[in-house]
């Protein structure tokens, strides 16, 4: 939460990852799994939200949030709000984050890598903004190598039909580069102090970044 709020004040947008409690809770938080941050070898979606928010995060004394929680604390800031893949409670994860996104009014959009969450967003609330995550086929190693092919060149945006593309920082095939050239609105992540950092402004609408602090700037 701090970390948010220091977004707030920074004057910058926020992107952050949202997903499911077994109970129905939508939780801020990126890992699929609470090894890595919590100590926990556990799912995220294989405890409730009591039990969750019990859990320190790494060593800050912080604990787990509330997508809702999140929000009581940016404000008015942008918000970019990535949808895990939840399987077959896609369709209950996007309905939840629409209707808490929707009762805060701010300006908002929403991307995910599973272009079934797109398509959701596309039949079920079409004035969202929404984007379409990718990277490189050999990033997607817990998938098939096909659908691993299919994702990593966005050949599957004839599903989501994605108003902007958010591609990661690696050189991008041949499928993706097509896809910018009929101008969507591109996200590049994770930009890191040692990249071109002028030429990723240049080339994208916006960009999500970490450990460094960039001016803040606006686009129309």
């Amino acid at each position: 939460m701090p970390a948010f709020a220091a977004a707030r004040n920074g004057g910058y947008g926020v992107e952050l990852d949202v997903q499911l409690s077994k109970d129905g809770q939508v939780v801020v938080f990126h890992d699929d799994d609470l090894k890595r941050a919590c100590g926990a070898d556990e799912p995220v979606n294989s405890m409730d939200w009591k039990s969750l928010s019990m859990l320190p995060l790494f060593d800050s004394g912080e604990c787990m949030p509330l997508l809702s929680e999140v929000l009581d604390v940016l404000g008015d800031t942008p918000v970019v709000v990535e949808l895990k893949s939840a399987g077959v409670n896609n369709a209950t994860l996007c309905q939840k984050t629409l209707d808490i996104m929707r009762a805060q009014g701010r300006y908002w959009c929403v991307e995910s890598f599973d272009p079934r969450v797109g398509a959701w967003f596309r039949n079920n609330a079409p004035d969202v903004l929404r984007g379409q995550l990718g990277a490189p086929p050999r990033t997607y190693d817990t998938q098939p190598k096909p659908t691993a092919f299919l994702l990593g060149n966005l050949l599957t945006n004839f599903i989501s039909r994605p108003h902007f593309i958010a591609y990661s920082t690696d050189p991008r095939p041949f499928t993706v580069r097509l896809c910018m050239a009929m101008k969507p609105m591109s996200v590049i992540w994770t930009v890191h102090p040692d990249h071109d950092i002028a030429l990723y402004e240049k080339e994208n609408d916006a960009m999500i970044f970490e450990y460094y602090m960039p001016v803040p700037r606006y686009r129309d």
